[in-house]
């Protein structure tokens, strides 16, 4: 409506008041080096106007998964098979639908 700030602004205003820290997102796995997905969450990030970053991380270690999770200013991650069945015991929730697949 007329008037109203897009989400975007809303986004900048929150960032520069200090209410919409940057974030670190991951995808986790081996190989990752071809995946689309920082390009895919990156934009989306830009188009939204979020300060987060999406990066690739190549590993087969779940220690180092759960290290980089716990990281101050990390938002979150996707992890590739076979490491979903590596992260599942430090996960503090699983939904039934994520133990069903």
């Amino acid at each position: 409506a007329p008037g109203q700030l897009s989400v975007r602004e809303v986004h900048a205003f929150r960032q520069q008041l200090g209410l919409l820290p940057k974030r670190a997102f991951f995808l986790f796995g081996s190989p990752v080096q071809q995946s689309m997905s920082p390009t895919l969450h990156n934009t989306g990030f830009g188009v939204a106007g979020l300060p987060h970053e999406y990066a690739l991380c190549e590993t087969e270690d779940a220690a180092l998964m759960v290290a980089r999770l716990r990281a101050p200013g990390t938002g979150g991650g996707s992890v590739t098979i076979p490491l979903k069945q590596d992260i599942i015991p430090h996960l503090s929730t699983v939904s039934a639908h994520a133990r069903a697949i």
